[in-house]
């Protein structure tokens, strides 16, 4: 079974990224029906959704078929705020609410998670957060955690180091740390980690690139038994800076389409369109005869000459833009039948 256990849906509200701040915008803008749908499309057998402290779209989601109820937890260090990130997956509503009252303080947040039996993973584990993590930090981390994350939204770079960096670790390493924190592992053999794969899609761009699969397993159950035995697999790869600047857009565009209600204008304008095309996942097809009709009218009269008399700084950036992309073979072909080659959509 596959399952991509790191995903965020519109109910992830407070952004860390400065430029979604800037223009007030959620962490992520999408419905988690297409997020449901959209997994599944793509081959993933079980769905849930990980939203920052709220459970509200795994609910609207847990009537379905292979869905389940998870979250990211934010908790912190209390000798000095170090913001870290939980994942915590298959829970209750009633787990939910103890999970938030024991996230202040990340010993008790472990504590709370160990004794309910909830099976969770650290969250990005090479990404300071709050701009606090150090070397300590991340020692303290490894008394604490069985299971570590292959972030989709990370770089490779790291994923690879983690990777080699837990693989190396020995009883002898867990011990000293042991003695020099002051921090008993609360489970067996905690030299041996466990890998979970997650894409920790904002946008939906990136959903199932990165993901975790269990052989053998049949139902949730088993698929979490699986992964906290040893039994799973992170699969996919990091992110490279054309991946986070391409989900940066589409979480932006996605808001603005929404805010501005620019679904009128998408058939009409040749760059709303690119930009529709590149940046969303829920195009939902060419439309009925009107709208085809529409698109070809307009097609035919977007201008290709030089533009002649005083124009605005904004309409003269609109028009640049509209010619580079008609005098584009691909990136007209991208206008008219959409993108198919998603390995190459961020380059584009």
């Amino acid at each position: 079974m596959k399952a991509d256990l790191h995903v965020h849906s519109k109910y992830s509200k407070r952004p860390s990224q400065w430029v979604l701040q800037k223009i007030n915008c959620p962490e992520s803008f999408t419905e988690p029906i297409h997020l449901y749908k959209m997994a599944k499309d793509k081959g993933m057998s079980l769905v849930t959704l990980t939203d920052h402290n709220s459970i509200e779209g795994a609910l609207e989601l847990a009537h379905l078929p292979d869905a389940f109820i998870s979250e990211e937890v934010t908790t912190y260090f209390p000798d000095d705020g170090c913001k870290i990130h939980v994942l915590a997956w298959d829970i209750t509503e009633e787990q939910h609410q103890e999970l938030q009252k024991a996230r202040e303080n990340i010993f008790d947040l472990v504590a709370c998670l160990q004794q309910k039996n909830i099976v969770h993973s650290l969250a990005h584990p090479l990404f300071a957060v709050n701009e606090r993590l150090t070397v300590e930090h991340f020692e303290k981390l490894l008394l604490l955690f069985k299971n570590f994350e292959m972030n989709g939204a990370r770089s490779e770079h790291h994923n690879q180091f983690l990777r080699s960096f837990l693989e190396q670790l020995s009883p002898e390493d867990i011990r000293h740390l042991a003695e020099k924190h002051r921090l008993e592992p609360a489970f067996e053999d905690p030299w041996k980690k466990n890998l979970t794969g997650g894409s920790d899609d904002h946008s939906s761009l990136s959903i199932a690139k990165s993901y975790t699969e269990v052989e053998g397993a049949g139902n949730v159950l088993e698929f979490l038994l699986g992964l906290q035995q040893g039994c799973g697999r992170a699969m996919g790869e990091g992110a490279t800076p054309k991946a986070m600047a391409h989900n940066l857009y589409g979480i932006a565009y996605q808001f603005y389409k929404n805010k501005l209600s620019l679904d009128r204008h998408v058939q009409k304008d040749i760059l709303l369109r690119f930009l529709d095309r590149m940046l969303c996942t829920s195009n939902g097809g060419e439309g009925g005869i009107l709208t085809r009709l529409t698109w070809i009218w307009s097609y035919r009269r977007w201008p290709r000459s030089k533009t002649h008399g005083s124009v605005s700084t904004q309409q003269l950036f609109r028009l640049e833009a509209q010619r580079l992309i008609l005098d584009d073979p691909e990136l007209i072909a991208i206008v008219k039948n959409g993108e198919s080659a998603q390995e190459k959509v961020e380059n584009r």
